[in-house]
């Protein structure tokens, strides 16, 4: 938490405003008047007040330069009380033609007439304030491909020598009259304290036709010519932090598991799904809609020519006629599950309908069973009756007939023993629960993903190959909607946002 100064006359008020996409902010500071001369770096600024909004409605498609306007134009409103001062106020952007723009009596021959409207309105409101507009130079972020730029300074043995000569010599170096210059040991070139030259070795001895190597061969590599003390902890930060090699990086960050929704008792959540199955040479069936009792694990199928909605909201009617309504459950997102049609019968019915994240089978993973185990005892039962893979229905029937036999023998007990089977299967599988989550957890890394954080999210190729990259990036990451869901948005237009489970980030 950065605590507030109070108001001091005998200071420099400064207004510093920036706006992007879809928001904007401001900083209010105080300064001594002598620290504006120097750089920026090292003022020593107080702050006095935080702005920001979000642009809404029409204002998202508002061009950037009005965009900028705005948040300094706003921010001055706001802190009135802070910046109508004798000497008036610094202002501080980063946009060169606001510095032109604001000045109510100028004006641009190839901008639209309600834009240069809109902008001399707010220009003629900043004239009630005296202050003093300046640029700031914007900060450059690192290049993701630094040998790929032009202004790329590859590292000498010049520049070496010269930086050598401006710091203290340490006590593991000696001269070198062959090399010109200070070495380490068996004649490795000691290069003095700089994160930049550090960052630039690193790239050279790693990237481009290196070949992204692994974090040894770099470090061996630089090793061979130079040295320095923190030489390994460095290598080992820059490979583990190169996008490209984390983009390119086989196999998927092990995550603990969550809380997932489960029954304390009959009928009280269902789970279906659609299983694809190859085209049934008699009924040209090719989908099993496969609904299975949470509590009870006793599952009906139903089979179908396309994964529809009316196989569904049919297969649910079926369902709650011969055994109740279930107030919850949970599918996937397809479209058959995601639609008016079941969130109508859902509302009608009293149930809350709960979607598993895309692309995290394990998330619905109670249905994802049956369909494994289904699969598994129809390949057994056509391969022992020699029976070709289009007839699986016929096999399907018998599996059916079976489950619906099963749940005969549980419906035969009493009241009493069924109210005790239940307290006992209720306790019995959240021990169990707990316990599966706790052996994943030791094998896991928690996450460490917060809002604000810029990562790389796993994506779905359509059609894969050998070179496709599955990670995308980087993605900004907007809000945490639980502990293991967020929300990210893409940099480049039109900005995308996406929801993803904290294993594809």
């Amino acid at each position: 938490m950065v605590p507030l100064a109070h108001p001091d006359p005998l200071l420099a008020a400064c207004l510093y405003c920036d706006a992007s996409q879809g928001s904007w902010g401001a900083i209010c500071t105080q300064v001594n008047e002598s620290d504006l001369s120097k750089p920026l770096s090292k003022q020593e600024h107080h702050p006095l007040a935080f702005l920001s909004g979000r642009f809404t409605g029409a204002q998202l498609r508002w061009p950037t330069i009005e965009k900028e306007v705005y948040a300094i134009v706003e921010s001055a409103k706001r802190l009135e009380y802070l910046l109508l001062r004798p000497g008036g106020f610094h202002l501080f952007t980063d946009h060169r033609n606001l510095v032109y723009l604001l000045n109510p009596f100028a004006s641009v021959s190839g901008m639209q007439r309600y834009q240069a409207d809109k902008l001399q309105r707010w220009s003629m409101t900043m004239t009630t304030y005296r202050f003093t507009p300046s640029v700031i130079q914007v900060v450059v972020v690192p290049s993701i491909s630094p040998l790929m730029v032009d202004k790329f300074e590859w590292p000498t043995l010049q520049e070496i020598r010269d930086a050598q000569k401006t710091t203290e010599q340490p006590d593991l170096v000696a001269w070198s009259g062959e090399l010109e210059c200070l070495v380490f040991g068996d004649k490795r070139v000691w290069v003095p304290d700089s994160r930049d030259r550090f960052q630039r070795i690193c790239a050279v001895a790693h990237a481009g036709r290196s070949g992204h190597r692994g974090e040894r061969a770099t470090a061996a590599a630089i090793r061979d010519w130079c040295w320095w003390p923190s030489l390994a902890d460095d290598v080992s930060r820059f490979v583990l932090s190169c996008i490209h090699c984390v983009a390119t990086r086989n196999g998927r960050e092990p995550r603990p598991y969550g809380p997932a929704i489960h029954a304390t008792k009959l009928n009280d959540v269902i789970h279906f799904d659609y299983l694809t199955l190859p085209e049934d040479e008699a009924s040209h069936n090719k989908y099993v809609l496969v609904v299975k009792d949470d509590f009870s694990s006793f599952t009906e199928l139903y089979s179908a020519a396309d994964p529809d909605v009316g196989t569904c909201a049919d297969a649910l009617l079926q369902w709650f006629y011969r055994y109740g309504i279930v107030p919850q459950w949970v599918t996937d997102q397809g479209t058959h599950f995601k639609n008016e049609v079941i969130k109508i019968l859902a509302a009608n019915v009293g149930a809350n309908h709960h979607f598993t994240t895309a692309y995290c089978p394990w998330a619905n993973g109670t249905v994802e069973v049956v369909n494994r185990l289904l699969l598994k005892c129809m390949k057994a039962v056509l391969s022992e009756r020699q029976m070709s893979p289009s007839k699986w229905e016929s096999v399907l029937d018998r599996r059916g007939n079976a489950a619906r036999a099963k749940i005969l023998e549980h419906l035969a007990a009493t009241a009493a023993s069924l109210e005790a089977m239940h307290r006992e299967v209720a306790v019995t599988s959240d021990r169990r629960r707990l316990q599966a989550r706790a052996r994943r957890a030791a094998e896991a890394k928690p996450p460490s993903v917060s809002a604000g954080d810029f990562v790389l999210a796993a994506t779905v190729i359509a059609l894969p190959n050998k070179l496709a990259i599955k990670w995308q990036g980087p993605k900004h990451v907007v809000r945490a909607l639980t502990n293991w869901i967020f929300e990210v948005e893409d940099l480049n237009e039109p900005h995308a946002k996406s929801t993803h489970h904290v294993s594809l980030l």
